[in-house]
C-alpha cells in the first residue's frame, strides 16, 4: 500500500447528563500530493452492526462495498466540512452514543465531489464521560 496518506487525528469526547456534550474533534493533515486536490472531508462514527444484523467492517467501507450513509448502517454521528487548510482543519461531531466496537470512517473529496481518499478505524470504545483518541489515516483511492 502507498505510504501516501492523509492523517486525521480524532479525539472522541463523550459526556453524559450535564457534562460536556459528546463530540469528535478532528485535526486533518494532508499528504503533499493530495493537498491541492481535496476540497471537502466527511467523517462518520458508526455502530458495529447493520440493521440486518450483519457486522459492519472497515474493509466493507474502504472497499466501498457499503456506504456510510446506507440505510442499514447505524450512523451515530457525522460531519461534512469544506477543506481549505492543508496544515490542519478541525471538525466536531456532536452527541455520539457511548458503546463498544464503534467505527470511525472518513472520506476526502475533490472539487467535483469525487471521493479521492478514505480510511477507517475500528474497535473504538466510547465510554460515557471519557475521552477517546483515535488516529484515522485516509489513503488515496
Amino acid at each position: 500500500m502507498s505510504k501516501r496518506f492523509i492523517c486525521v487525528g480524532l479525539m472522541l469526547a463523550v459526556g453524559c447528563g450535564d457534562a460536556s456534550p459528546t463530540a469528535v474533534a478532528a485535526t486533518v493533515r494532508l499528504d503533499a500530493l493530495l493537498k491541492d486536490q481535496v476540497r471537502s472531508l466527511s467523517v462518520y462514527v458508526l455502530g458495529p452492526r447493520r440493521t440486518d444484523g450483519i457486522f459492519l467492517t472497515c474493509s466493507n467501507l474502504m472497499d466501498r462495498a457499503m456506504a456510510p450513509d446506507d440505510s442499514r448502517v447505524e450512523a451515530l454521528g457525522g460531519q461534512d466540512i469544506a477543506f481549505t487548510d492543508p496544515a490542519g482543519r478541525a471538525l466536531d461531531i456532536a452527541n455520539v452514543e457511548p458503546g463498544d466496537n464503534r467505527l470511525v470512517y472518513g472520506e476526502a473529496f475533490d472539487a467535483g465531489g469525487t471521493a479521492i481518499a478514505n480510511g477507517c478505524t475500528d474497535s473504538v470504545t466510547v465510554a460515557a464521560g471519557s475521552t477517546v483518541e483515535v488516529q484515522l489515516y485516509l489513503y488515496p483511492l
